[in-house]
Parts: structure tokens; sequence; C-alpha cells
């Protein structure tokens, strides 16, 4: 009795189906709220990552009111999450963008003290809400594989940096759908 209570109060006015209140992040969709690093976050946008080696890449781009970030995820034998935040490519290493552009990454530099290497590469076909494009993107990892850096360059001949680190699933919490 009390538990047949307790479920109904979970169930939608339409038609008695179950409502899902347990999101994950491979649920998340624009205008979705989830709560990071003690903050609210609001998903402002989606794109997808085609890989030319196959996989797929899914990417939000979350603001609090004040701060940009992206969520990275990609789904695999297990989910592997990042978050990003926009870094200043010239400032990271001289020779990144020259060197991007080129289609010859740096193999490793030094950034804050913190050895880098180049851990991924790859060409992918980008579908956002708002465009389509194609990029290509050097993911390079510290010693301790924590903290990242990104760099994409693109057809337009611009490129630009992304500093971040891995996180945990745990890390994303409260995950609502507007």
């Amino acid at each position: 009795m009390v538990f047949s209570r307790i479920k109904n109060m979970f169930r939608a006015n339409k038609g008695g189906t179950d409502v899902t209140i347990n999101h994950t992040v491979r649920d998340l969709k624009k205008g979705w709220i989830l709560d990071y690093d003690l903050r609210s976050w609001e998903v402002k946008g989606t794109a997808i990552y085609k890989w030319e080696n196959g996989s797929t890449d899914h990417e939000c781009t979350l603001n609090d009111g004040k701060t940009t970030r992206y969520l990275s995820f990609s789904v695999g034998d297990s989910l592997k999450l990042s978050i990003f935040d926009d870094a200043n490519l010239d400032a990271i290493n001289g020779q990144l963008r020259s060197r991007a552009l080129s289609g010859n990454p740096l193999q490793e530099f030094v950034y804050r003290q913190r050895q880098y290497r180049l851990v991924d590469g790859g060409r992918a076909f980008v579908k956002s809400d708002a465009e389509e494009y194609e990029m290509e993107n050097w993911l390079y990892a510290d010693t301790d594989h924590q903290q990242l850096v990104s760099v994409n360059s693109y057809g337009d001949h611009s490129a630009e940096a992304f500093t971040g680190q891995y996180i945990k699933e745990i890390d994303v919490s409260n995950i609502l759908p507007r």
C-alpha cells in the first residue's frame, strides 16, 4: 500500500507512464540543468564529433550565467568525461598555433610548470545545434594524465585551444530537463 503510493508520486499525469528521475550525462540536451563543481550549469548547446577512426564524442556547452565550459564525453566500454575552458593558444606555447595550422603538431611542451605530451589526434566532422564543420584536433596530457590541453585547427586557417581535466561521472549531479 505505501509502496504503491510512493510509486504513484513518480508517475506522469498523462497515461500513468513512469517518469525518469535519475538522468545521466548521456541524457543531456540543450536547456537541461546540471550541477558541477558546486555550481549549477545550463546546457546552452550540444555537438557530436564523428572522428575519422569511427569513434564518436559528445560535447555540451555549459554556462552558469558568468562562465562557459565544455563538458565532453565519449561512450565506449566505459564513459570517459572531461571538462574544458577556453584558453589563449599563444599563451600556452608560442609554436602551437603555427604547428597546428601546418598539420604538424608539437609532440610535447611545458605549460604552467607541467610537461604535456601529445596523446591523441585526428580529424572530425562536427555537427552542433548551430552549424556543421570539419576540424583537426590534438590532445595533450600532463605526465599524470589528469590535466589536458586540446588544440583545434579549422578549415578557415584558424586555431584555438582549451585547457581541462578528466572528471568522474559522479562529479556531475542533479541533471534535470527543463
